[in-house]
C-alpha cells in the first residue's frame, strides 16, 4: 500500500502539494480522535476514583466537543483537496497521456491493442479517479489512527498494547502470502475485459457489413463469448478473495478477543487497574478497524494497483521520437533504400524503395493488392519509421523534422475517411483553422462537394455525427478532400482519392485537384489507371519493391506489369452482366 501511495505521488504531477496538504490534515484529523480517547479514560479514571462531578463532565465534554468539531473541520478539508485533486490528476494525466498518442506508430492502434487503449481510458483512468484517492486517505488515516493509539496504549500499558499488536501479524502474512495469486487473477480480469471492449468496439464498427452479410448471429456469438469469459474471470477472482478476506478478519476479531481476555487476566492479578482494562476493553473495537476495513477490500487495492500498472504501461509504448531541430528544405519527399516491415520476422512492406519526388510534379503509384502502396504513402507522411534506409523532405531526414513541422507540409486523404462529430464546415475547416468562410466553400467546390453540402437541410452547418455517419462513403471522402485542399499545403498525399465517387465527381474533383495543388508536389495512389494517365511520374510496384517507373506512354511501351494493368483494366470496363 505504501507502494502505491508513492505511485500516486508520482503520478499526481505538479498536483502533490495539494495531495501533501491533504496528507498533513488527514494526521491532524486523527490525531484528533486519538486525543478523544484521552479525555474518554480521564472520565473512567474519575468514575473509578469517585471524583467525577459535573465540573469533570463539563470539562472532558467541552474538549471532546472541541476535538469533533475540529475532526469533522479536517475531515471536510481533507475530502475537498483529495476530491479535486483526483479529478485534476486524472485530468491531467489524460491529456498528457492523449497527447502521446499523436507520436504513436499506428500500428498501437490495431484492433487488438485499440481494446486495450480504450480500456486503459475509460475504465482504468475512472477507477484510479473514483476510488484511489480515497483508498490513499482511508489508508492514512488508518494507519495515522493505529499509530496515535498505539502511542497511547503504550503509555497506558506496555503489555497489552503489544498484545493488541500481536493481530495484525497473522492478518499481515495472509495478506502477504495471497497477493501475488490475487494479481494473477486480477490481471486475467483486466485481459477479459479488454478483449471484450475490443470485441464491442469492432462489432459496432462493422455493423453494416455484418447486417449486409447476416453475420449477426455469428459476431453475436463471439461477443458473448467475451462477456463469459470476462464473467467468468470476475468472478473467479471474487471468489479467490474471499477466502484470504475471511481469515484476515478472523485473525483481526482474534486479536480484539486477546485483549479483553489478557486484559481481564492481569486485571484480576492485579497487574492494571480497573480504568486501564476499561480503557483497553473500549478501545479495542476501534484500534483494529481501519486497518480490517482497508485491507479487507483486497479486490479494490489489487484492481487500483493494476490500473496504476495499465496507466504507466502508456509510457512503454514505442513513442515515434520528435528530437528533431532541422526545417525541411525546399525539395519534395525523397526515398533512400527505405525498407519497413509491420512486424518482427514478416516480409517487409517496402522493402528498399529509393525514389524522388520532384516539387510541382504528380507522381502515381500503382500495383496489385498489397504491394506496399498505401505503406510507402504512409512512410512519407511518417505515420511509421522506416526500419532501413532513410525517407526526407526537401533533402532533410523525416525524423530530424518536428513534427509540427513536417505534418505541415502534408495534406493527406486516405482511403479509409474519418469525420468527426460536428458541422461540415468545421470538418472542413480543421484544414486551415483561420480559414474564412468563402474559402472553405471555394475549397468544397474545387472536391466537388458544394452542391450536395448546399442539398442539406443546414448546408455547411448540418452536423454529420460521429465519424461522419449521416453521410456516404463518396461524401465522406468528398469532405475530406476539400479538407486537405483547404490546408494548402506544399505535398498532397492522396490514397485511392477516387475510389467512393461516381465518375461525374471523380472528373470535377480531378479538376479540382489539378488547379489547386499547381506548383505542390503529389503522390497519389490509384487503382483506376485512367486517372493518372498524365501523371509526371508513375510508380509501379510489386511485392513492396518499384518495378518499373516512368510516363503513362513510356510504360505501355515497355509492355510490363503497368501494360498488364492497364490491358486488365480495359477489359474489365468492357464487361457486361447478363441475366
Amino acid at each position: 500500500m505504501i507502494e502505491m501511495i508513492r505511485r500516486i505521488f508520482v503520478l499526481a504531477g505538479d498536483r502533490r502539494k495539494t495531495l501533501l496538504t491533504a496528507v498533513v490534515l488527514n494526521i491532524l484529523q486523527n490525531c484528533c480522535t486519538g486525543g478523544m480517547y484521552l479525555f474518554v479514560m480521564a472520565a473512567i479514571v474519575s468514575l473509578v476514583d469517585g471524583t467525577f462531578g459535573m465540573g469533570t463532565l463539563l470539562q472532558c465534554s467541552l474538549c471532546m466537543a472541541g476535538l469533533l468539531v475540529l475532526r469533522y473541520v479536517l475531515e471536510y478539508q481533507v475530502t475537498r483537496l483529495q476530491a479535486a485533486a483526483g479529478y485534476e490528476i486524472m485530468r491531467d494525466v489524460r491529456i498528457r497521456e492523449s497527447g502521446r498518442l499523436v507520436k504513436l506508430p499506428l500500428g498501437a492502434f490495431q484492433a487488438e491493442r485499440l481494446g486495450g487503449l480504450t480500456s486503459i481510458f475509460t475504465n482504468d483512468m475512472s477507477f484510479v479517479e473514483m476510488r484511489c484517492m480515497a483508498t490513499a486517505a482511508n489508508f492514512i488515516a488508518g494507519m495515522t489512527s493505529v499509530a496515535c493509539l498505539s502511542i497511547i496504549m503504550l503509555f497506558m500499558d506496555f503489555r497489552l498494547a503489544i498484545i493488541a499488536m500481536v493481530g495484525f501479524v497473522p492478518a499481515w502474512f495472509v495478506y502477504n502470502s495471497t497477493k501475488r495469486a490475487f494479481k494473477t487473477a486480477g490481471e486475467k480480469r483486466q485481459e477479459m475485459e479488454q478483449g471484450l471492449i475490443g470485441a464491442v468496439l469492432e462489432y459496432v464498427s462493422g455493423m453494416e457489413t455484418i447486417r449486409s452479410y447476416r453475420m449477426g448471429e455469428h459476431v453475436f456469438k463471439e461477443i458473448s463469448g467475451h462477456l463469459e469469459r470476462y464473467r467468468d474471470a470476475a468472478a473467479a477472482y471474487e471468489l479467490k478473495a474471499m477466502r484470504p478476506m475471511v481469515l484476515y478478519q478472523l485473525f483481526i476479531r482474534i486479536g480484539m478477543g486477546l485483549i479483553f481476555l489478557c486484559g481481564l487476566i492481569f486485571y484480576l492479578n492485579g497487574l492494571i487497574s480497573l480504568p486501564v482494562f476499561l480503557f483497553f476493553a473500549i478501545i479495542s473495537g476501534t484500534y483494529y478497524q481501519p486497518v480490517e476495513a482497508l485491507l479487507g477490500e483486497f479486490g479494490i487495492l489489487n484492481i487500483i494497483s493494476l490500473s496504476l500498472d495499465h496507466i504507466e504501461s502508456l509510457h512503454s509504448l514505442p513513442v515515434m521520437a520528435d528530437e528533431g531541430r532541422s526545417k525541411p528544405g525546399e525539395g519534395g519527399p525523397g526515398m533512400e533504400l527505405a525498407t519497413f516491415a509491420y512486424k518482427d520476422g514478416q516480409a517487409p512492406a517496402v522493402d528498399g524503395v529509393t525514389a524522388e519526388f520532384r516539387p510541382g510534379t504528380l507522381t502515381a503509384v500503382v500495383g496489385h493488392s498489397g504491394s506496399g502502396k498505401t505503406t510507402l504513402l504512409m512512410l512519407l507522411a511518417r505515420f511509421w519509421d522506416v526500419q532501413g534506409g532513410a525517407v526526407s523532405l526537401g533533402g532533410i531526414d523525416v525524423r530530424d523534422i518536428p513534427q509540427k513541422d513536417l505534418m505541415a507540409a502534408f495534406s493527406v486523404v486516405f482511403q479509409d475517411v474519418y469525420l468527426f462529430a460536428g458541422t461540415i464546415r468545421e470538418n472542413i475547416r480543421m484544414g486551415r483553422p483561420d480559414a474564412s468562410p468563402e474559402a472553405i466553400i471555394e475549397a468544397a467546390k474545387a472536391a466537388g462537394c458544394h452542391d450536395f453540402i448546399m442539398a442539406l437541410p443546414e448546408g455547411y452547418d448540418t452536423l454529420v455525427g460521429e465519424g461522419g455517419c449521416t453521410l456516404s462513403g463518396g461524401e465522406r471522402q468528398r469532405v475530406s478532400i476539400a479538407r486537405a485542399i483547404l490546408k494548402d499545403a506544399s505535398v498532397v498525399l492522396l490514397d485511392e482519392a477516387f475510389s467512393s465517387v461516381d465518375p461525374e465527381n471523380a472528373w470535377a474533383i480531378q479538376q479540382g485537384l489539378s488547379v489547386l495543388t499547381r506548383r505542390k508536389t503529389v503522390i497519389m495512389v490509384a487503382h483506376t489507371l485512367n486517372h493518372i494517365r498524365h501523371a509526371d511520374q508513375i510508380l509501379v510496384m510489386d511485392a513492396g519493391k518499384p518495378v518499373e517507373r516512368g510516363t503513362h506512354d513510356a510504360l505501355l511501351a515497355k509492355g510490363g506489369l503497368y501494360r498488364q494493368l492497364w490491358e486488365r483494366e480495359s477489359s474489365v470496363k468492357s464487361w457486361k452482366l447478363t441475366a
